[in-house]
Parts: C-alpha cells; structure tokens; sequence
C-alpha cells in the first residue's frame, strides 16, 4: 500500500483505528468508550501480536549480528597484533601492561621478569614437583600499572615452585593455600619456528611418555571424560607414537587463524577431531589438540599449532578405537 499526502496518513489512521476498536457512546456526556476487539475478529488480533513477536526477533537478531561483527574483527585484529609471523617463525607477544584493561580476568603471576599463565588442562604429579621458588599474593588489577608488575605480583595468590625435569623458562606449579596444584607457563614474548623449541627443548616429549589417552571433540564438548588409552605396549603403535612424536618435533609453528578454511566454511574449532593427552617421564601430562589436515595444537599456546606429516597424523588416529 502506497500512502502519500497529509489527508491520506489520516485516512490510513482512521481506517486503522476502526478496524482495531470498537466504540460506544455514552448517552451521558461524550464520553468515548475504546474497547479491544477480541481474539474472534477472523484472527486478525492474534495476527498482530504475532507480527510484533516477530518483528522484535528479527531486531534482536540484527542487533545480536552487530555486536558479533564489531567482537569479530575487533577481536581477530587484535589477536593478529598479538601473534605476528616473522622468517623466524611465530612471534607471541609480551603480556600487554595496559591500565584500564581487565587484567583481573587472567590467571597469571611474575616471576623472573616473565609472566606466566594459568594453564587448565595441564596437570602434573606430585612427584613433578620441585623447590619453592616463593608466594605470590594477589597484586594486580584492572588498574594497575607498569610498575606492579613486579616478580611474584599477579591475579592468583599461592606458592610457586619448579616442575622437576623442565625449565623455569617455560613452566612453574603454583600450589593455593587448599592445596590445588596448578600448571603456569610462559606463553608472551615467545618466537616459535619449528615444534623441537616446545616439545623437546622444554617437554622432552621424545624422552619417554608413561600413558596415552584421548577423548573425541564430542566427549571433551559435553565434558563426558570418555578418554581411551592408546594401547602403546603394541609394537606397531609404538613405532606409529614415535612418529608423531618426531613430525612434532619436526612441524612449523603456525597460527590457528591461518590455518585454511574449508569450502563450508568451518572453523579451526570445528577441525578439531580429538583431544589426546600424553603423561611424560616428569610426571606432565600435557593436552594436545588434534585438527584434521595434520593440525596439532598444545593446550597453554592457544593461538598457534604444529603443522605435522599428513600421512602421520592420519596414521595415528586410523589406530584409535
């Protein structure tokens, strides 16, 4: 319908009101009485509440759109910022000190002049735990500046000691006051080539691994914990283990975004196949994340993964259960 014109706005409106309205008027007085047409009217009523539900869904959806796409390339801008790739391979940069940031958010405390991460799904035994290096107590906030940074400042309070067998460099155990041990790394200011420079010069991967487990993207999405143990006491998968040990050691660092996209669109998250975890010699067990096309990424360095030997990788999961 193509309206124009004063009169005519006011022909629609009054057309518009009496359909809506029935009117009674009072022989006393002129007082007009508006009562709301009942459901009965053909439907039309029910048809209008049904259309504003509707319009109001799709103006939430628009302004849901919205805020995805300014988080979006906010979001993808600055983890570019971040994580810049150089001919020496990946470079993660330092923890940004920035007043007015939610620093508060992130589990992390200084030691040595480095800061190190709250990392979850790591876990290390007893027995992996070394001396007390000293306390961290709970010393910065939103607003804190450069100058609180300090050695043993952070958001996390408790006793931070070495894990036995790895450098202080890369991993520090942070034990709370109730006793629960926790896995911190070093993850800023790191450049990153080849796998060797993680998994071996800090892990020692290939020095020996006690028990294999993994779970499927399903189990580890609903938190099902329905791990399987890769049955490494058979010849062959040991030899097939020792292989994707070596391509680890062998891969090129590389950040997820710049992982290909397939035609459909899906995401690096939605590559994710399984998650498999490996219990060192130290007594570190550490969580890998395994995406198809030969993708492995080490839980604690989120935004970047070893690209490995596709024949490997597709050799090592054809042998999970």
């Amino acid at each position: 319908m193509v309206v124009s014109g004063k009169n005519s706005l006011e022909n629609l409106r009054e057309q518009l009101f009496q359909k809506h309205y029935k009117f009674s008027e009072k022989r006393e007085g002129l007082c007009l009485k508006i009562k709301p047409m009942r459901q009965t009217d053909n439907g039309q009523n029910v048809s209008a509440r049904n259309s504003i539900v509707y319009g109001i869904g799709v103006v939430v959806l628009c302004l849901f759109l919205i805020f995805f796409a300014i988080w979006y390339y906010t979001g993808s801008s600055k983890q570019s910022a971040d994580i810049k790739v150089t001919d020496k391979g990946v470079y993660i940069s330092e923890l940004e000190v920035q007043p007015d940031k939610a620093a508060s958010m992130t589990a992390f405390f200084m030691y040595d002049g480095r800061s190190y991460c709250l990392c979850d799904d790591m876990f290390l035994e007893k027995t992996a735990i070394g001396i007390c290096l000293g306390t961290v107590s709970v010393s910065i906030g939103e607003w804190s500046d450069a100058s609180k940074y300090i050695d043993f400042s952070g958001t996390v309070s408790g006793k931070v000691y070495a894990v036995k067998g790895i450098s202080k460099k890369f991993m520090l155990c942070l034990v709370s006051d109730d006793g629960k041990k926790q896995v911190f790394i070093n993850n800023k200011g790191i450049a990153l080539k080849i796998g060797s420079e993680i998994f071996e010069k800090y892990l020692h991967v290939s020095e020996g691994v006690d028990c294999v487990t993994y779970e499927t993207q399903e189990s580890w999405d609903d938190a099902q914990g329905n791990t399987k143990e890769y049955l490494s006491s058979s010849n062959e998968k040991k030899i097939i283990l020792n292989q994707f040990i070596e391509a680890l050691n062998d891969g090129k660092w590389m950040r997820m975004e710049d992982i290909p996209k397939s035609k459909d669109g899906r995401t690096d998250y939605d590559l994710q196949e399984y998650h498999m975890y490996l219990k060192l010699k130290t007594g570190v067990t550490i969580h890998l994340r395994l995406l198809k096309g030969g993708y492995v990424n080490l839980e604690g360095l989120n935004w970047v993964c070893v690209k490995i030997n596709k024949e490997v990788y597709t050799s090592l999961i054809s042998n999970f259960i």
